[in-house]
């Protein structure tokens, strides 16, 4: 897995006047109101708030996952607000990057296998299965390749789940709330080989969490409150 080369002037993600808006029984609810950034290549972003405050749906439309009610969005140099969903996943595809507060892993799956699905729908793929152990061993589970998930801990399989996420060498990696289900020390453990594989990879980072330590490791930072930027 080679490094990417990475233009610090790049801008890789960008949000311009965004709103979003959800149709409620007797009612509407804005969750994003005028949201504008940018995002440039090899920096690592945390947008912070508090629960509820519209931090995962910016992440979500940022990576192309929803479409926004106003504004306009792009995403490694492409427009998404007139891709459909297709369109979308496939711009994505070998490119993005993800990684949740729960885990998402497949639990009939060894953690190989599971690391391998990322590496499947990638035509141009060959050795699936060895470079898949290579993104366990970068993660520090070669021993665990053939564990399901019920036989690893909660911090074992947000690495796995790490692994999956960079096997494919992404240039964006879209983390929400990645150590929200873990302990202090684990969750640690978990942010700094995450901050390390971006940084060996030269991949983008956009992180979102509400917790204020984590975010102050990131280059840029950017919180929400009801809604807008702050």
């Amino acid at each position: 897995m080679k490094p990417l080369k990475t233009n610090s002037d790049h801008i890789v993600a960008q949000a311009v006047g965004v709103g979003k808006t959800v149709q409620l029984a007797s009612d509407t609810l804005d969750i994003l109101q005028d949201i504008s950034l940018k995002i440039t290549a090899g920096r690592t972003v945390a947008i912070s708030g508090a629960s509820g405050s519209g931090k995962t749906t910016l992440l979500g439309l940022l990576a192309g996952l929803d479409q926004p009610t106003s504004g306009s969005l792009t995403l490694m140099g492409q427009t998404l607000n007139n891709l459909d969903e297709d369109q979308r996943a496939k711009l994505r595809r070998g490119r993005v990057g993800f990684v949740f507060q729960s885990f998402h892993l497949l639990p009939n799956l060894t953690a190989v296998e599971n690391v391998a699905l990322a590496l499947e729908v990638i035509p141009e793929s060959t050795a699936i299965v060895e470079n898949s152990r290579q993104a366990l061993s970068r993660v520090g589970l070669s021993e665990r390749c053939g564990h399901l998930p019920s036989q690893m801990s909660g911090g074992e399989q947000q690495r796995v789940a790490l692994a999956r996420s960079m096997v494919v060498a992404p240039e964006i990696l879209f983390a929400d709330e990645p150590t929200g289900n873990l302990d202090h020390g684990t969750s640690s453990q978990i942010a700094d080989l995450m901050f390390s594989l971006c940084k060996d990879n030269g991949s983008t980072l956009v992180l979102v969490t509400h917790n204020r330590e984590l975010a102050a490791r990131c280059d840029d930072q950017y919180h929400i409150e009801a809604g807008r930027l702050v």
